[in-house]
């Protein structure tokens, strides 16, 4: 999937790319436009981000993996304004990390990375407001795309747990683990019991 926020900086320079949740057999994925105000995504936008995908599949872009000291990693993620990835590594315990390029963008994966851009040829982008789904296929039919199965119901869910992690002021997984150092655990169980 990091094919998809290089291709979204490619269109929308300074916008901010998250992975969501799973859904429908792909990833439902938010894109914010702009850093200052919310922008809505369109069906227009989504379709340039696909069509920049596809020229990065053409260019057949590598991959490449550094292992990194994790301050090595944090200046970089600090340079490229990656702050969500700062935060992960406050609570890291291995002293060094996977940093995968392509592009000038950097990432941290955990997992095998395939050699190239040019690997991923198949894949659809669809529009699902307020974001859309990086659609891909299933290791058993791999040039593929499965059927699309509308799943109105789990979005809402996941909508609403997503309303819900703001409120408890839990957006990533850092942010649960500040809680828990912080020593706020009771509290945030408290709030989400009554939310329940």
């Amino acid at each position: 999937h990091d094919a998809l926020p290089i291709s979204a900086k490619e269109v929308f320079k300074n916008c901010k790319v998250t992975v969501e949740h799973s859904l429908s057999k792909g990833f439902y994925c938010e894109i914010y436009k702009s850093q200052v105000n919310d922008i809505p995504l369109t069906e227009e936008d989504v379709k340039n981000i696909e069509e920049k995908m596809h020229e990065l599949v053409r260019m057949d872009l590598p991959f490449e993996k550094n292992r990194m000291d994790n301050k090595d990693a944090e200046a970089l993620f600090r340079a490229n304004g990656q702050y969500d990835k700062i935060a992960l590594l406050k609570y890291r315990e291995k002293k060094y990390m996977n940093v995968y390029g392509c592009y000038g963008y950097h990432d941290y994966f955990y997992g095998y990375m395939v050699p190239s851009t040019g690997y991923l040829k198949f894949f659809e982008l669809k529009f699902y407001a307020p974001g859309l789904i990086l659609r891909f296929p299933e290791k058993s039919s791999p040039e593929m795309l499965p059927e699309f199965v509308e799943q109105n119901k789990l979005f809402n869910i996941f909508r609403e747990f997503e309303k819900w992690g703001k409120i408890l002021e839990l957006e990533s997984i850092s942010h649960l683990d500040d809680a828990i150092v912080e020593g706020r655990l009771k509290e945030i169980i408290n709030v989400a019991e009554a939310l329940h």
